[in-house]
C-alpha cells in the first residue's frame, strides 16, 4: 500500500472553485462566476443552489454548524455558530441551509464601533457574504467569509475596505491597460504575498508575565541581555521544539488551501517568520488571519505562547531605524516637523524630480520576471523623457560591468541567487546617478562573501563619484570596516553621533545590551562579544 503523500489533504477543508465546479450544475457555477467579477448579482435560486450543495460538501466531512466569518474594527475575527439543524415533520430533525443564511446574517452589533445612536434597532448588525473568498471548514465549522456593516450601512468591519479599495485599483489598472495595450480586459487583480512575524516563548513563562498576558507586549523589566547580531539567530537552524510545531502548522494551512511556502528564524530571539505565496489581495487578508489563528492555537497546544504584536519585547529591535529611513523617503509621514530636500518639503517635491536626487533600496525588495538589463535599466527612469537614449544605455552597462552582471544582463531577476539579486537592486540605484544613496539594510540575508561584495560595491561608488550614502545597518564590525560616520539611535532617539571613536563598550552595553570589547586587529577596530 503506497504511503500518503504529505499534499494529498491539500485544501480538503476548502470549499475552493474546483469543489464548487464539481458539485454544482454548469448554470448555477457560470452564475457564481459572473458575480464574482461584479457583471451581475446572485439570485435567489442561484444561492440557495450554493448554499445546499456548501451544506452537503460540510456535512459530509463532520460539520454541524456554519458561521458567518468577518473581521470587526477589535482587531480579530468574530464569528456566531448556527447549526443546520431545524425541525421537521413529526418533531424529527432535518438539516437545512438556505441562499438567504448563506447571504445574510444579523447579530447584536453593540459591543462593536457603530459611531452612532445606540438605540436598540441600530445596535444591529448585518453581515454579507463575500463570494471571492471561498469557505472553508474548521472545527467542524462552516467559515464563510463575510462583510460586517450597521443598520445604516456604516462599515463595521476590515473587509468592506479593503474590497472597496481592490476595486477602485482594478478601475484605475484597467483603464491604463485599456489606454495602452488590451482593450478586452475588464478587471485587473491586486496580489498580494503576505510575511507573518511571529515570537514563540515557553507558556509557563508567558504567563508569569502579566503584563504579556494582558498587552502582548512588555510594559516593564530589564533589558535583554542577548546581542540582535542577526548572525546568531536569522536564518540559523531551527530548533526541534519550533520545528515540530511548524509541521503541524503547515498541514492544517495546506488542508485549508493555503500555499504556506516560507518559514525560518528572524532577526530577534524567539522570532519566526512564515509567508504563503503571492494570492488575491482579498483572500491573501483571509488567510493571514486564518494562519494567526493556527499559529495561536498550534503554539498553546505545543506549551507555547504566540505572539503577534509587531515589536513585543521592549529593547529587541524596533529602535527607529526603518522608521528614520522611511521617513527620509516619504513612505512615512513625521508626526511633528518636516523632512526637507535642499529646503523644499519632500511631500512638495515631485516624485521624478526625488528620483534623480535621491536613490533608495529598500530592506525588503521582491524579483520580478524582468530581466537583469530592464531591472537596471528601471533606474533610469526619472532621466528619461521620450525613450531610454544611448548615454542611459551606457549608464546601464557600465553599472551591471562594475558590479559583475554583465554575463546575466538577459537572466530573468527571479531565477538569481540572495546575493545576485542584491547587486541588481544595487545596480538600479547607482544608475539612477543622484546625490545621495540611503539604504535599509543592504546586507541583509547575505552570507559573508557577499556581505563585504556589496559593502565595498557600495564604498568604491561613493568614493568614485563623491557622494552620499547613509545605510542602516545591524552588524557593527562590517559599518566599521566600510562606513565613516556613526549614528546610534535607541527607543527613537539620538544616542550618539560621530566617527569611529564612538563604537566602545560601554554604548554596546547600553544599546545591545551586549559586553564587548574593542580591540585592533591589523590596523581596524573590531568589536569582540565577551
Amino acid at each position: 500500500m503506497a504511503e500518503k503523500h504529505p499534499f494529498d489533504d491539500f485544501g480538503i477543508n476548502l470549499f475552493s472553485e474546483c469543489v464548487m465546479k464539481e458539485c454544482l450544475p454548469h448554470p448555477i457555477y457560470k452564475k457564481w462566476k459572473t458575480a464574482t467579477r461584479k457583471e451581475d448579482a446572485l439570485d435567489r435560486p442561484t444561492a440557495d443552489a450554493i448554499a445546499h450543495a456548501m451544506k452537503t460538501w460540510a456535512m459530509d466531512k463532520g460539520a454541524t454548524h456554519f458561521t458567518h466569518w468577518f473581521q470587526p474594527l477589535t482587531g480579530s475575527t468574530a464569528e456566531k455558530h448556527d447549526s443546520f439543524i431545524e425541525p421537521g415533520d413529526h418533531d424529527q430533525p432535518i438539516s437545512r441551509f438556505s441562499g438567504k443564511s448563506l447571504i445574510k446574517g444579523e447579530g447584536d452589533a453593540s459591543s462593536f464601533p457603530s459611531g452612532g445612536l445606540r438605540a436598540t434597532f441600530e445596535a444591529r448588525g448585518y453581515t454579507y457574504w463575500d463570494c471571492t473568498s471561498p469557505a472553508f471548514l474548521r472545527d467542524n465549522v462552516l467559515c464563510i467569509p463575510t462583510i460586517f456593516v450597521s443598520y445604516n450601512g456604516e462599515t463595521l468591519d476590515k473587509k468592506a475596505p479593503l474590497l472597496k479599495s481592490a476595486e477602485a485599483i482594478s478601475k484605475q489598472a484597467t483603464r491604463i491597460v485599456n489606454l495602452f495595450k488590451d482593450k478586452d480586459i475588464k478587471h485587473v487583480n491586486a496580489m498580494v504575498g503576505l510575511e507573518q512575524e511571529y515570537f514563540l516563548i515557553d507558556k509557563r513563562m508567558y504567563l508569569e508575565r502579566k503584563d504579556l498576558v494582558h498587552t502582548g507586549r512588555t510594559l516593564f523589566g530589564s533589558m535583554p541581555p542577548k546581542s540582535m547580531d542577526i548572525r546568531g539567530h536569522y536564518f540559523g537552524s531551527i530548533p526541534s521544539r519550533v520545528q515540530a510545531f511548524m509541521t503541524e502548522v503547515d498541514e492544517e494551512l495546506w488542508k485549508l488551501g493555503i500555499y504556506a511556502k516560507t518559514e525560518h528564524n528572524e532577526v530577534a530571539p524567539c522570532q519566526f517568520e512564515i509567508a504563503p505565496l503571492f494570492i488575491d489581495a482579498n483572500v491573501a487578508v483571509d488567510q493571514n488571519l486564518i494562519i494567526m489563528d493556527v499559529l495561536k492555537k498550534k503554539a498553546d497546544k505545543h506549551g507555547m505562547a504566540c505572539l503577534l504584536h509587531e515589536k513585543p519585547f521592549q529593547g529587541v529591535n524596533g529602535s527607529g531605524k526603518s522608521s528614520l529611513m522611511n521617513l527620509l523617503v516619504d513612505i512615512m509621514r513625521p508626526q511633528e516637523g518636516s523632512v526637507l530636500l535642499n529646503g523644499t518639503p519632500l511631500p512638495r517635491v515631485q516624485r521624478r524630480e526625488r528620483a534623480r536626487k535621491v536613490a533608495y533600496v529598500a530592506q525588503h525588495s521582491h524579483a520580478t520576471r524582468l530581466s537583469v538589463y530592464d531591472a537596471v535599466l528601471m533606474g533610469r527612469y526619472p532621466h528619461i523623457d521620450a525613450g531610454p537614449s544611448s548615454e542611459d544605455h551606457a549608464v546601464v552597462e557600465d553599472v551591471l560591468g562594475r558590479l559583475g552582471l554583465a554575463d546575466y544582463a538577459l537572466r530573468y531577476v527571479d531565477e538569481l541567487s540572495g546575493g545576485e539579486y542584491q547587486k541588481v537592486v544595487l545596480a538600479r540605484a547607482f544608475a539612477q546617478q543622484t546625490d545621495t544613496l540611503l539604504l535599509d539594510e543592504p546586507t541583509n540575508n547575505l552570507d559573508p562573501a557577499n556581505q563585504h561584495e556589496v559593502m565595498q560595491a557600495i564604498r568604491t561608488e561613493v568614493d568614485r563619484r563623491r557622494i552620499a550614502a547613509a545605510a542602516v545597518m545591524h552588524d557593527i564590525n562590517l559599518a566599521l570596516r566600510y562606513c565613516d560616520t556613526f549614528l546610534f539611535i535607541k527607543d527613537g532617539q539620538v544616542d550618539a553621533l560621530g566617527d569611529a571613536s564612538v563604537v566602545t563598550p560601554e554604548r554596546m552595553l547600553s544599546i545591545y545590551g551586549l559586553e564587548t570589547d574593542i580591540i585592533e586587529h591589523r590596523g581596524r577596530r573590531v568589536v569582540v562579544a565577551l
